[in-house]
Formats: C-alpha cells, structure tokens, sequence
C-alpha cells in the first residue's frame, strides 16, 4: 500500500481529525482499531513474519506489502523497501527506481518533511510521548492493517474501486464506535459538489488527490485506486489514513466474481475449470490447494453422484457450480453470497425469497441459509440461485445460527 494520509473536518459535534500526511501518523488511539472492530482476524492463512529489531510485526508485515512509489513493485522476499533518507515517506523497492524518480520526488520531499515536523511538533505541545518518523509510519501502516485484517473489507473496497474506475474514485471506509463498519464511493466528479465529501475533505486534501491522480506517481485506473480509512475514538480524536492501493495480481479478486457469475448462469465445463484454476492462484501451499479441490470432488462424488477421476475436473451440473461459486466467495473472496430460493416442493411458500448462505448444514445435502425477514432455512443447492443484489459486500461475521427449517426440494 503506497500510504498517503489526510484531514478531514471534524465529523462530530466537538470532535477532533488528527491530520496525517503521506505516511506520518499522529496520536496512537488510545483504543486501537481491533478492538473496535472486535477482535476480527483474517480467516485466510498467512505466513509468519520476521520482525527483526524489534519492530512491530504488522507494521512490518504491511511495509513488506508497501509499493515502490516509481514502479509499484513490492519488496523483494525477505527484505523491505528503502526509503528516502530526507523525508523517511517515499519508498523504493531499489536505487534504480529512486535515481529514477529522484527529479520528480525532490519537488515534494522537503513539504513531507516540514509536515511531518509540523505534526509531531503539534503532538508534543498536547502531551503526546515522542517518536521517530520510522515509529509514526508504522503506527499509520499498523492501522491499515487492521483494517485488511477485517474478513472481506479490501476485497469489497477493492470491487467498489474496479467497477466505478473510470470515475477516479476514492473509497472511504469508517469504522464507528459501535463496532460497524461502512464503505462509502466518492468519485471525482462530485468532489465539489457532494456535501459528505466536503464534510470529511478539506481543500488541502482535495489539492492533494487531484496531484496524485493527476501525477506520474499515479499507476493508471486499470492498475490502482485510493483508500481513506477513517477511525472514531470514544476520546473524540478521529483518525484518518489514505492509501494508494494496487489492484490485486492479474486482478484475480474481479477475476473471481467472474467466474462466479459465470458458473451460476450457465453449465459450461470451462467455467468449473476456470474456477479451479482460480483456486490454483488463490491456494497459499500446494497443500492447501490439494485439500480444497479434493473436498470439492469428494462432494461431487458423495452429495452429486458423479464419479471424478483423480486429477481431473468435475463434470459440472447446477448444483455442484451453485457449491463451487460459494466456496469462491467464502474462503476465497469471503464476500456474501445472495442468493434466491426456487425449486421447493414442500414448503413452495417459501420460493422466491431471497437470502444469504452461511454454511454447510448438519445434512451434508443441505447448506444453511439465513433470510431477509431473519428465519433461517436448510436447503440443498439444487434450490437456490445466486443472485446480484446491489454491489458486493464482505460476509458477516456476526450470525448467530438458530433452528433451521428443512426444505425439500422437488
């Protein structure tokens, strides 16, 4: 994530934004963000992090992830991004890369700089401890972290930003005191004229973004978007960060609501081979890898019928893509899955409502779905379709499951 860093008015009556600039983090929230996003960890594995010195394990594992401001690349394996010795902000993954956009840096170097001085400068004369530039970007980065750390956020940011790209948008994602979460797309068109911009933006901001979407540091629609994370503090200090963040590899998170949708409209084997060899991508071993693709054939074989030779690719049927497409969105995407009932014989009442998929039920047939009006009902895939309902939204993590009703299909 290339961090940036703004200042919004206050949001509250009586509140207060602290301001960060390109990186520089102020006060440390007396609350840190986790804890008020209760707790949440990624369900997806990840590999440990070497955090030698002493420095703080996210920040480092994010620094890592950091792209060079000139050629958007990530650090190499086991070694991270060097920054300039001035500003101690602009990173680059190699000294090519900072000789090369040297002339162009050179113009902001000293401004981020007086900033951060500035800001550090104002944190000391409120009483807060003191640090180094090196300690303020990793508690900026340790806040962005625990925002991608939430099950689903950076995939949904990442779709909201894919879909409306040609509109240069910025998406703004808040997390309130009372432990929600809301995204919110505001596109470049509407930066003068939408009162909820103006609110959270001031004008320096909004200078800034036009520089860097205007600038060569700015990678393309296609390739990067921007991100402002915003955290309430029950002290009344408000903290917001903005990042620069680079679609994911190959775009695999748009690839995967593709084939999604491919394999839930129509029964074509290449889409189901799609599907594995988007797992291919998304797997983080070989073993792991193994273990998904094998579950999804023994499911074939024990819930379907269809027998799958060892290595090869199921033969697809509505039910079995209906299997596949949630597992995508669930382990893979961990977005939630829309769906609509259809097909039921017994409880026909219940056709054409609408709902989530939450699990696989005690029935190894049958998945659990939770409905719009908050029932929940126990249906095989045959008797749901998925559908789109607005734009993609990260699974919740907060569904307390009650007494399924069984469904039979027809």
């Amino acid at each position: 994530e290339h961090v940036a860093s703004e200042a919004a008015n206050p949001l509250s009556e009586g509140g207060r934004v602290e301001r960060l600039t390109l990186g520089v983090a102020m006060d440390s929230l007396g609350h840190d963000l986790r804890g008020a996003l209760g707790g949440l960890t990624p369900s997806l594995p990840s590999d440990p992090v070497a955090t030698p010195g002493g420095v703080d394990p996210i920040a480092t594992k994010l620094r890592q992830q950091h792209l060079c401001w000139l050629c958007l690349s990530c650090a190499a394996e086991g070694s991270r991004l060097q920054h300039c010795a001035r500003c101690n902000i602009a990173a680059y993954c190699n000294k090519q890369c900072a000789q090369a956009d040297k002339a162009k840096h050179k113009l902001e170097c000293a401004n981020l700089g007086e900033r951060a001085k500035e800001l550090r400068a104002a944190r000391r004369e409120r009483g807060g401890q003191r640090s180094t530039l090196r300690q303020d970007n990793d508690n900026t980065l340790a806040r962005i972290v625990s925002f991608t750390e939430v099950p689903g956020l950076r995939n949904e940011a990442e779709l909201l930003a894919w879909k409306h790209r040609r509109e240069t948008p910025i998406i703004y994602v808040a997390a309130r005191l009372s432990g929600k979460i809301t995204t919110q797309t505001f596109f470049r068109s509407s930066w003068h004229d939408d009162p909820d911009f103006l609110q959270y933006f001031n004008a320096g901001f909004r200078q800034q973004m036009r520089q860097y979407f205007d600038g060569p540091s700015f990678a393309g629609q296609d390739k990067a978007f921007m991100t402002a994370y915003f955290t309430e503090d029950p002290g009344g200090v408000h903290i917001m960060t903005t990042a620069g963040s680079a679609f994911s590899p190959h775009h695999r998170i748009v690839r995967g609501t593709e084939i999604v949708e491919a394999l839930t409209t129509a029964i074509r084997a290449e889409d189901l081979a799609d599907a594995f060899a988007w797992f291919e991508i998304m797997c983080t071993s070989p073993d792991d890898l193994q273990d998904r693709l094998e579950f999804i054939r023994y499911r074939t074989t024990l819930v379907h019928g269809i027998t799958t030779p060892p290595g090869s690719i199921p033969i697809p049927t509505r039910s079995l893509n209906n299997e596949v497409a949630f597992f995508m969105f669930n382990w893979g995407l961990q977005l939630e899955f829309d769906v609509r009932l259809e097909g039921l014989v017994s409880a026909a009442h219940l056709n054409g409502r609408e709902g989530v998929i939450l699990n696989q039920a005690v029935d190894p047939r049958r998945w659990r779905a939770l409905l719009d009006d908050g029932s929940y009902v126990s249906v095989k895939a045959v008797n749901f379709v998925h559908i789109r309902r607005g734009e993609y939204r990260r699974r919740s993590t907060s569904v307390h499951l009650g007494p399924p009703h069984e469904c039979t299909s027809g």
